[in-house]
């Protein structure tokens, strides 16, 4: 009897150690593993995370190629990426023969909503004064965001209407972000204008690379919003005139 209450005691200090042991494990932060707690530390995380937006865009834009097919953007400049693009065309069949049905899932909204929360993460923790980087650079990921922000909420807004406007990156299963609910258009569309005239206020950092946004990208979509509204949206003969302000004082041609 003594040597069995000697086993079952052991076992249970081993046991008591082994959960104590695990405990401590599962506390261990995996530092080889990126989270909010060890990211947003460099500027070259900031840099990183910036690209990172425009990756999200650039893989929901090119999903089989024909994502713009079923979103109504036929323009030949903004479709046109190589010698598959006559295929691509016929894959989009269901616009051409208008066949569209809810079953198509590939042009649903994810994309852009990944790209939305990685363009608010950036936005939420590039101005950090804590983060070691130059004003320029900082200026530069901020006016990247808010234009790829903007982009991203004007598709959106065009095709579903009232849409969810999510303003904050989602880190938490508590936040209301997480749970959205549709937000009135009017409300996302004057966020996108907001969105553009802080890209416009930044757009001196933006520089020149053509795989993001520049200065004349930020105007471009400056004047398509403003005509959309005006057109589409009856926004009234301001829109029009911001238009037109925005091709006669930047967008003009030289002349020959």
């Amino acid at each position: 009897m003594r040597i069995e209450s000697s086993i079952k005691g052991w076992f249970a200090v081993v046991a008591v150690s082994v959960s104590a042991v695990s405990c401590d494990m599962l506390d261990i932060t995996q530092d080889n593993k990126l989270s909010v707690s060890n990211m947003w530390k460099t500027a070259e995380q900031v840099e990183g995370s910036t690209y990172g937006i425009y990756s999200e865009l650039r893989s929901n834009f090119v999903q089989s190629q024909i994502n713009v097919f079923y979103w109504g953007e036929l323009r030949v400049g903004e479709y046109m990426w190589g010698p598959s693009s006559l295929f691509n065309v016929w894959v989009g069949r269901e616009v051409i023969q208008n066949t569209m049905t809810a079953n198509i899932t590939s042009c649903g909204w994810s994309g852009l909503y990944s790209a939305i929360d990685q363009a608010n993460a950036v936005l939420k923790y590039a101005p950090d004064t804590a983060i070691p980087m130059t004003d320029a650079k900082r200026n530069w990921a901020m006016g990247q965001a808010y234009f790829a922000r903007a982009y991203a909420y004007f598709w959106a807004a065009r095709l579903w209407g009232d849409v969810p406007l999510n303003l904050r990156p989602i880190e938490s299963v508590d936040q209301p972000e997480t749970y959205p609910v549709r937000a009135p258009k009017a409300d996302v569309y004057a966020r996108i204008g907001s969105d553009i005239e802080s890209a416009l206020a930044l757009s001196d950092a933006l520089g020149s690379d053509k795989y993001l946004a520049t200065k004349t990208a930020v105007l471009m979509l400056k004047a398509e919003y403003c005509l959309w509204m005006y057109s589409a949206q009856k926004g009234g003969d301001a829109y029009l005139d911001g238009a037109e302000a925005v091709s006669y004082t930047h967008l003009t041609l030289p002349t020959t």
